[in-house]
């Protein structure tokens, strides 16, 4: 693969490695985690660029060495919040299953000038 760089605040770069995505991921699911801990009227609705679960990819198959790109186990997270529904991105095809007692879904539209996803639908709504 390529490797692969991000820009920091002064236009500088540095590697990108699993130490830092790691790090990064514990410290979303730890802000995550803290956020759903906070009283709230109504159903839950997260909403996150990448998968929660590899059951949303298709395409890539769930055991290809890139499928952590799209997604990350947060099936026991997942369970341990009451969160009415879980909305995603990053995918290339249409999902919609349950883990416990939360819908995750995604409707990519695909790429414009490439891959259409043929799953789209335009009119797809989630109510909670």
């Amino acid at each position: 693969y390529k490797e692969i760089r991000r820009v920091l605040r002064d236009d500088s770069t540095c590697r990108i490695d699993t130490d830092y995505l790691l790090d990064a991921h514990n410290k979303c699911r730890t802000w995550l985690s803290s956020e759903l801990k906070r009283d709230f009227d109504g159903p839950t609705l997260v909403a996150t660029h990448t998968a929660p679960s590899r059951q949303s990819i298709k395409s890539h198959g769930t055991h290809n060495v890139v499928a952590a790109a799209f997604a990350s186990d947060m099936e026991q997270f997942i369970q341990d919040y009451e969160i009415a529904a879980w909305v995603h991105g990053h995918i290339h095809d249409s999902v919609d299953y349950m883990i416990g007692q939360t819908r995750v879904v995604s409707n990519p539209y695909g790429y414009e000038r490439f891959e259409r996803n043929s799953e789209f639908d335009p009119a797809f709504v989630v109510e909670l």
